[in-house]
């Protein structure tokens, strides 16, 4: 009994945040939805910039390690 309590104390709580969280998240919807697209476009930039340095520098370990 005390384990339904408890279990029924902690959905409770967890159904008050959410619907706590949801009206904030609601109202300033459409500026996400711009930030997300500007992200999109940064996003493959930055990804880029990580993954060319990455192979130069494999490339160059695998030569060291080969002689």
């Amino acid at each position: 009994m005390a384990k339904f309590c408890f279990f029924t104390l902690i959905a409770l709580l967890f159904v008050h945040l959410t619907l706590s969280a949801n009206p904030p998240q609601i109202s300033p919807s459409p500026d996400p939805k711009l930030a997300a697209d500007s992200t999109k476009t940064i996003s493959p930039s930055k990804p880029t910039a990580s993954l060319a340095p990455t192979p130069a520098n494999a490339p160059h370990g695998s030569i060291s390690s080969s002689p």
